[in-house]
């Protein structure tokens, strides 16, 4: 691989990273919908709407702080929280300029990337701990894991028609 395609696919990695943070974001967010729907509450969409983009303008941090007064959080998903949050702030904040020696040279990408996959494994854990934290919830107002996928087929046949 040559240098120049390395230096992409570290960026490339770093914003795979960053993406799955922000999946991570919105997971906590759809689970504090699913959490008030599950409670009995009555939301429209507009209701939905509106709390999502409320919740939307807060830190990461924030939100995994909210998510407890929705849903007991257990002592191993709020510890991968944790760690993701260090992790995510990290990356946002200071990633690129702690390693702007490593970026430099070919071992130092190589590192990157390799640093890089871990802290996207490490939202995707979180992420998917906290789906199975909501699962039950989701189950009893009727967003099973069949529901939603076909609802996502419908989207993605609408957005072909579309275009």
């Amino acid at each position: 691989m040559d240098q120049g395609d390395q230096i992409r696919d570290t960026y490339a990695h770093f914003g795979l990273a960053m993406y799955m943070a922000q999946v991570l974001e919105h997971g906590l967010v759809n689970a504090m919908v699913i959490a008030r729907l599950a409670s009995g509450e009555r939301l429209s969409p507009a209701d939905v709407d509106s709390f999502m983009d409320q919740k939307f303008e807060l830190t990461l941090g924030r939100l995994i702080r909210d998510l407890r007064v929705h849903i007991p959080v257990q002592d191993s998903l709020a510890q991968l929280l944790v760690d993701a949050l260090k992790k995510r702030n990290w990356l946002a904040h200071a990633y690129f300029r702690e390693r702007s020696l490593d970026f430099m040279t070919e071992a130092g990408r190589a590192a990157m990337i390799t640093e890089l996959e871990a802290a996207k494994d490490c939202f995707k854990t979180a992420d998917q701990s906290l789906d199975e934290t909501v699962r039950p919830l989701r189950d009893r107002i009727g967003f099973s894991d069949e529901r939603i996928e076909a609802e996502l087929r419908r989207a993605l046949s609408e957005l072909q028609t579309d275009s």
